[in-house]
């Protein structure tokens, strides 16, 4: 497939959806690219006993004719690496971790 034109920032706002959407099926079509994904909001642990909310949605992009048990196990697996960062969170505090990092660079 093809985004020729898209910037990073406009394909990551495209991915940066509502509430209404979380912990379900997002599935867009652009051009001949079919963007497959289960958007997951996050409890956040930090180290001050504060928490927050992120949203971790894991997007892949496929052909756009891709069969529908193609896009079905992706968007399993995009729902089951949802659930599998939420786990490490609650347990470990290992997506807070990670973002104290990145951001502290």
């Amino acid at each position: 497939g093809s985004l020729t034109g898209f910037t990073d920032e406009v394909l990551s706002s495209l991915f940066a959806v509502k509430s209404e959407l979380y912990n379900r099926k997002f599935e867009l079509k652009v051009n001949d690219v079919r963007f497959v994904s289960h958007p997951t909001l996050l409890q956040l642990r930090t180290k001050q006993d504060a928490s927050g909310i992120m949203l971790i949605n894991i997007v892949f992009a496929l052909q756009a004719l891709a069969s529908h048990s193609v896009v079905k196990c992706y968007h399993d697996l995009s729902k089951r690496m949802g659930i599998v960062l939420k786990h490490e969170e609650k347990r470990c505090g290992y997506i807070s971790e990670q973002t104290q990092l990145m951001t502290s660079v």
